[in-house]
């Protein structure tokens, strides 16, 4: 079971070097996608490909973001990955609680889907305290997990691992099939300092006009405040009264999910899809006395009980 990550990156100077190191110890391969970094971003990526194999340099494109620039890596590699390895999507800015190689060995083969349960961490005003006191601490050269200490569980999820089938022609697929049932844990390092803050939403301001980045839209966060006013970082300062503080253990605050598939959760969403199937081809078989073989579509995943 080989693991192949797709990074999409874009100005992340300041976590790129934690993300690819904790990755790179799951990961068999990690091609990254650079979307017009001007902060060194992708001449740190390039560089650490020089010693470290698993990193692989795909290109640089400035193109508009869109979520399926990753389907562009995934068709330019897909030929590495065999039948029973798994796809990653990897964010630039996170790191995982599980680790992904253990828990996707106990996955069985029917389900072909992980999502992900995250943890966001946010900057609060303990943090902007320390900041003013030693701006250094939050340059990146330490692991932001020593520097950020206040999460809020995010309630939301999306697919994080896809196991490849020889079918496979796009990344997401069109059909998931049965996805495992209980998610994979990660921790997000949203917003880490007032000059990351800035430079993110600077980022992406023109993908959120967009319709990109909705979770990043300043109504979400301060209705308070007309959009056409300027943005200052302070508007994504959180408290510590409204977040969870992590102690270092690895014990997070449990949360429901709310958007996973339910028609495809569950411990036998497998053999109800094979039921599905042969009562499908029971009816064939009766309407036709002298059936073609059946041959499984190229675009729909196995189902395997």
């Amino acid at each position: 079971m080989a693991i192949h990550a797709i990074c999409l990156v874009k100005n992340e100077l300041d976590i790129i070097a934690q993300t690819l190191a904790t990755a790179s110890e799951w990961a068999d391969s990690i091609y990254v996608l650079d979307n017009g970094s001007d902060d060194g971003t992708w001449e740190f990526v390039n560089e650490a490909a020089r010693s470290n194999p698993t990193i692989m340099p795909y290109r640089q494109d400035r193109s508009p973001f869109c979520d399926s620039m990753r389907n562009r890596v995934f068709e330019r590699y897909r030929d590495r990955a065999r039948q029973g390895d798994w796809w990653c999507k990897l964010d630039a800015d996170e790191a995982y609680v599980d680790d992904p190689r253990t828990f996707l060995a106990r996955v069985p083969r029917r389900y072909n889907a992980v999502w992900v349960s995250s943890y966001n961490y946010l900057f609060t005003e303990h943090d902007h305290a320390a900041y003013l006191k030693d701006p250094g601490r939050f340059d990146g050269s330490r692991a932001w997990r020593e520097v950020l200490h206040h999460y809020v569980p995010s309630g939301y999820s999306e697919a994080r691992f896809v196991r490849h089938w020889w079918g496979l022609d796009r990344l997401p697929p069109e059909n998931w099939g049965p996805i495992y049932p209980e998610p994979i844990r990660i921790r997000q390092f949203m917003y880490r300092s007032p000059e990351q803050i800035t430079r993110r939403m600077t980022t992406r301001a023109e993908s959120m006009e967009r319709g990109e980045f909705a979770h990043e839209r300043r109504e979400r966060w301060r209705p308070d405040i007309l959009e056409d006013q300027p943005f200052h970082w302070s508007e994504r300062l959180a408290t510590t009264s409204e977040c969870y503080e992590d102690l270092g253990d690895d014990t997070l605050a449990p949360q429901p999910i709310s958007n996973l598939p339910e028609n495809i959760v569950g411990p036998n969403a497998g053999g109800l899809l094979w039921r599905k199937v042969k009562r499908r081809l029971g009816v064939l078989a009766r309407s036709n006395p002298t059936p073609k073989p059946v041959r499984q579509d190229a675009g729909s995943p196995p189902s395997l009980n």
